[in-house]
């Protein structure tokens, strides 16, 4: 998805019915009544429809004078005793609350359960109609509602050995093992100043745009953030030296640019020009030892006794590592494929409007428009996830999306230590705080997790997988292609 807009579509947002039975249902005024409510679904494509919902006095008026009464008896008026207000006081100090409360609460309900009742898979939720605002509650007796629903058609979809992908099986080799130690050296070594700026130091200064008249600001600059082709800016300038550099062309992102000038992000998106930085410090870091001391720091007390066995290890660890990417790089392939082979329509109308409804402040309609087929490909695919999820039976047990918690939990703020039994029931208690945080936001996105790994277990049992041997510094091309 796009970076820097939370939109997520998760089972609970997404109202499907995994196998919709919705062929002949929808023809023009089709009407059903839900209880003594008159709802209408008006077809507009097989993707879009309005449901017209028509509420009579009759339909909701018990429950709004069983509301009145329940006020009433609760409500303080002076001059009145408890219990003793006469209804029309009541109605017209707080009626038109009441009874809009009511209106809305059955409206909800018919809508949720003639979707329901009908089988009818849609995006989202019923957004409504402007006109839904114009009611007088003092005098309408009959209410009418309209509602848009984006409707998803059945599809099906075909996951067998037939489709035939490639499963990377990585090997280390001796380039990427060397640098993965001499950055772990670095990492844990010491912090000297410099005098002349090298290739990975850290820069420290005052920077400010040519031509401003304003002060200059305080600013860290690591080299490594700079676009290689443009360190030779930097590279050989000394204490005091003012580097003179184009900000649009030194940076990949503009989390850089604003980090470096010292800007918002939003504010970063608008930078350009020269910028002049004089150096008043620069700082590296200096590779330590490859000793026990060093082997005991990256892996635990005594694990390794040898520069061999350190070497064996980390090839182990980055293997592992190397091969979890491998199955990412697999997911992300069968998910393209089925999502580009699946028929799945969508009504991009209505997706569009609920992506603005749902993400007021963090999307505007020009930014959706410039990354549309992403969302609409990230809808596909959890209708698809979902879709079979529910044909295969492949449910998330609680305890499962705990352990994902648990383990989750274990390597952020543990690195993978095993528990002792005096941590386990604190750490416990640790686990079940954070999956209720957020209101429930963090249960919910490790339920997503599991299902969606559950999913992939399934599909890649179905399909036929190649395996090829590739080594590190190949599969790392692969990456990037993706």
């Amino acid at each position: 998805m796009p970076q820097g807009v939370r939109v997520r579509l998760p089972p609970s947002a997404l109202n499907i019915n995994p196998q919709p039975k919705i062929e002949g249902l929808f023809i023009y005024n089709h009407t059903k009544k839900f209880t003594d409510v008159q709802i209408t679904l008006e077809k507009k494509s097989e993707t879009l429809a309005s449901v017209v919902v028509n509420l009579q006095e009759s339909d909701y008026k018990p429950q709004y004078d069983q509301r009145l009464k329940e006020y009433s008896k609760t409500v303080q008026i002076k001059g009145f005793r408890p219990g003793k207000i006469p209804a029309n006081v009541i109605k017209n100090m707080a009626g038109d609350g009441l009874l809009a409360d009511e209106v809305f609460k059955l409206l909800s309900q018919s809508i949720q359960n003639y979707i329901k009742e009908n089988n009818i898979a849609i995006i989202g939720e019923p957004l409504p109609n402007d006109n839904n605002d114009l009611i007088d509650w003092k005098t309408q007796k009959e209410f009418n509602f309209t509602y848009e629903i984006g409707i998803i058609p059945s599809f099906t979809c075909d996951i067998s050995d037939k489709l035939s992908f490639t499963k990377h099986e990585v090997e280390i080799d001796d380039n990427t093992l060397n640098e993965t130690i001499e950055n772990l050296l670095k990492q844990n070594g010491e912090t000297i100043e410099g005098e002349t700026i090298e290739k990975d130091d850290f820069i420290s200064g005052t920077i400010l745009k040519e031509g401003s008249t304003d002060e200059p600001k305080t600013t860290g600059l690591p080299l490594t953030r700079v676009i290689e082709k443009e360190q030779k800016a930097f590279i050989g300038k000394k204490l005091g030296d003012t580097v003179v550099f184009e900000v649009t062309k030194a940076f990949e992102n503009t989390d850089h640019v604003a980090h470096v000038v010292g800007v918002s992000k939003e504010e970063a998106a608008t930078v350009s020009g020269n910028y002049a930085l004089t150096i008043t410090k620069i700082s590296r870091q200096v590779a330590g030892a490859l000793n026990q001391e060093f082997f005991d720091k990256i892996l635990g007390k005594d694990t390794v006794k040898t520069e061999e066995d350190f070497k064996a290890k980390v090839n182990e660890i980055l293997t592992q590592n190397y091969n979890n990417d491998s199955k990412s790089v697999l997911f992300n392939e069968l998910k393209d494929t089925l999502v580009k082979d699946t028929k799945i329509e969508v009504s991009n109308e209505f997706f569009k409007r609920w992506l603005l409804e749902s993400n007021k402040g963090a999307l505007d309609e020009s930014y959706l428009d410039e990354n549309y087929t992403k969302y609409e490909k990230e809808l596909k695919w959890t209708l698809l996830r979902n879709k079979i999820s529910e044909e295969h039976g492949l449910k998330v047990k609680n305890e499962e999306v705990r352990a994902a918690a648990f383990e989750q939990l274990r390597m952020q703020y543990l690195g993978g230590m095993e528990l002792t039994p005096e941590m386990s029931a604190t750490f416990d208690s640790f686990v079940d705080k954070f999956l209720k945080e957020n209101k429930g936001e963090n249960y919910l996105q490790l339920f997503e997790q599991v299902l969606t790994q559950k999913v992939f277990t399934f599909i890649e049992e179905k399909v036929t997988l190649k395996a090829k041997k590739v080594k590190s510094e190949e599969f790392k091309k692969i990456v990037e292609k993706q």
